[in-house]
């Protein structure tokens, strides 16, 4: 009989953390009994999570918390009836919320995530951060295992955040390099999407969600240092909040006067098409585990310029230098740099970025290893 696991997440919003557990769930369902419960299932990847052999449920946590006690108890009579063997909890809220309602059923194993390593105060919600120390007293109750995607990310909850260290154990993202690969039909169509002219302009971009731990606002003023050394660049905003409707972010981009040149494009699920038409990705993120969308550009083979938090130093030992949060500077000069770049140096650039995703965070390898944590 097929081991009945039973994931739990905030949200079916499109970010780093949802979708590896896309990718997850789909693999892991070929081997067990996958059941998915969402804290709230407003958010545009809740139909590819209920497409498969995956069983999909959810509750209606909101921001009221008086409403709170009535949801746990629906979370919890749903975990009654799912009857899982192992439930795997997914980002801090779920890990309190659904790590307690597990913990009092006391049949399943419970398993925990961690997926970021910026716990300060100043780059947290207020919520989030106590939320965060908040779990760190519980994991020595309520978990029996934590699965950090990042060393660091492991050591910084130790250290920082009350992380029983003996419980956590490092499973890396993994990618799918058959799929994100570089593709000469997807680059010209997106600029044609833009409406740049095939072979004209430098296309800079950034991807990730508008928020203060992914460093939107370092991004704009490295592209302003850019456009004054390269006067083609353009520039493109990808993930949730990055729209024409985000009226701090429209005042961020005229202020520096790069709005005439930028594309604001909102949350997309064609990333890898994205990324082979873009000519260079800037993270500027304050804080990271492991960034899902550094892996997906060194499988296509995109240049990249980073921040040095989290795993990402790691990830790329010995290929580059990685920068300190707001060094935006010698980011700008890095950038610069890469897209003056030579034809025959930028290949062998990309075909090392891409060599170290196959060599070090294969996707089969990675998923193998969660397969082996569960059974």
């Amino acid at each position: 009989m097929k081991r009945k696991i039973c994931f739990i997440i905030n949200q079916p919003l499109i970010g780093g953390a949802e979708l590896f557990l896309l990718k997850l769930t789909e693999y892991i369902s070929q081997y067990a009994s996958c059941h998915i419960v969402f804290l709230n299932p407003d958010g545009p990847l809740f139909e590819k999570f209920a497409n498969g052999n995956k069983k999909v449920h959810f509750v209606k946590f909101s921001k009221n918390p008086l409403s709170y006690f009535r949801e746990f108890l629906r979370l919890r009579r749903l975990l009654k009836l799912i009857s899982p063997d192992i439930v795997h909890t997914w980002l801090y809220m779920s890990d309190f919320s659904g790590g307690l309602a597990a913990y009092t059923l006391r049949k399943p194993k419970l398993y925990w995530s961690i997926r970021q390593s910026n716990v300060s105060f100043s780059q947290n919600r207020l919520h989030t951060f106590f939320i965060i120390r908040l779990c760190g007293m519980l994991s020595r109750f309520l978990p029996d295992r934590i699965i950090s995607c990042s060393e660091v990310a492991k050591d910084v909850h130790a250290a920082n955040c009350f992380y029983k260290r003996s419980k956590i154990e490092v499973i890396p993202n993994g990618f799918d390099t058959k799929k994100l690969r570089f593709n000469n039909d997807d680059r010209n169509k997106f600029r044609k999407e833009l409406g740049i002219q095939k072979g004209k302009a430098n296309i800079i971009g950034f991807i990730g969600r508008y928020d203060v731990q992914k460093g939107v606002d370092n991004f704009i003023n490295i592209a302003k240092l850019i456009r004054e050394e390269i006067k083609d660049s353009s520039f493109v905003f990808v993930g949730p909040g990055c729209a024409s409707d985000n009226e701090e972010l429209m005042a961020l981009m005229q202020t520096s006067g790069i709005s005439e040149v930028s594309y604001l494009l909102g949350s997309r699920n064609d990333v890898q098409a994205i990324l082979s038409g873009i000519d260079l990705l800037i993270i500027p993120s304050r804080g990271e585990a492991f960034p899902n969308i550094l892996g997906e550009a060194m499988s296509v083979g995109t240049p990249v310029v980073t921040t040095n938090v989290g795993e990402i130093p790691i990830i790329l030992q010995d290929i580059q230098a990685c920068f300190v949060p707001g060094d935006n500077l010698n980011m700008a000069k890095a950038a610069v740099g890469l897209l003056r770049m030579d034809e025959s140096s930028l290949k062998r650039y990309s075909s090392i970025l891409r060599e170290r995703i196959i060599e070090r965070y294969n996707y089969e390898m990675v998923m193998e290893m969660y397969k082996e944590a569960y059974t």
